[in-house]
């Protein structure tokens, strides 16, 4: 008798600091069930049910219940199950669904601190490695980093640059790309655009409004004809700037063009003086080692 009462309050001591170490705020756990992969924790509300609109309390709990299985963070290389009942209340406010949890948002089978965990990680590795890591599908994980990264942008203050800059990244193989919106002096990224067409970026100018367009000043951009279209529409104010690198481009391939049409014009004994010049033309005074002349078709 004596040991049964001794291994009954070894239990309760047990899962007492169990409750102390998951650390959820007004819940405590009542059954634990320890598997080869997985740890499954039965865990009860301490406090009334509320309604997450308002704030109202229900000191009668109400009789739609149901039990919930949610994953929260891994214990000891095992992954880690919670097992809560949820209430659904019909509150006055007008609010009709589960009660509200601290520690779960609705709809979710996941904690607020898992949602968080996987984030951090997201931010560091890719979406594949995380899943492979934690055991979950790639498409909850792309989930959880969707909402961690809208989460962070509904923090920040609002943004209203002078000075933007749009450039296309690759996606994936192919000719699929995304379009990167910056704002330069601030050093943040304003939006990232699955896409390059004008009909993938204008949702973007258009969200914003017409005054927040019209304080930008300059814009930089490669020569995308996308880009220049869609901030001619929106951004009357803006300066386009062209960056240098595709300017240099286009130019090296204009230049390349005449050579060769000019080759072709050429006669037949004057063709040698355009074989194999294209880095002459191309390349920089000042990168010359030596001076070089070209008359009459012979090298001197």
């Amino acid at each position: 008798m004596f040991s049964t009462i001794e291994n009954n309050l070894g239990a309760e001591m047990g899962l007492e600091l169990l409750t102390q170490v998951l650390g959820l705020p007004d819940c405590v756990v009542k059954d634990i069930l320890i598997r080869q992969k997985e740890v499954i924790l039965k865990v009860e509300s301490t406090g009334f049910p509320y309604c997450p609109k308002c704030g109202q309390r229900y000191l009668d709990a109400p009789k739609d219940r149901r039990m919930q299985r949610v994953e929260d963070l891994s214990i000891s290389g095992r992954r880690c199950f919670l097992e809560i009942v949820k209430y659904r209340i019909e509150c006055s406010c007008g609010y009709k669904g589960t009660e509200g949890i601290e520690w779960l948002e609705r709809y979710e089978r996941v904690t607020v601190r898992f949602q968080k965990w996987i984030y951090a990680f997201c931010k560091r590795m890719t979406g594949i490695d995380v899943s492979i890591l934690f055991g979950i599908s790639k498409h909850l994980v792309y989930r959880l980093d969707k909402e961690g990264i809208q989460k962070e942008l509904d923090q920040q203050k609002p943004i209203r640059p002078k000075r933007i800059g749009i450039d296309e990244i690759s996606r994936k193989k192919g000719h699929r790309y995304a379009t990167i919106v910056s704002a330069r002096d601030e050093e943040k990224i304003l939006e990232v655009v699955k896409g390059r067409k004008r009909a993938d970026l204008a949702p973007f100018f258009k969200g914003k409004g017409k005054k927040w367009c019209e304080k930008i000043e300059v814009a930089s951009m490669d020569a995308w004809r996308a880009f220049r279209t869609v901030v001619t529409k929106y951004c009357a104010n803006a300066s386009i700037c062209y960056d240098h690198f595709h300017l240099a481009q286009h130019f090296s391939k204009a230049i390349d063009k005449l050579r060769v049409q000019e080759k072709r014009r050429a006669a037949k004994k004057d063709k040698e003086v355009y074989h194999g010049t294209r880095w002459v033309l191309l390349r920089n005074p000042e990168n010359f080692k030596s001076v070089m002349t070209i008359s009459c078709g012979e090298w001197y």
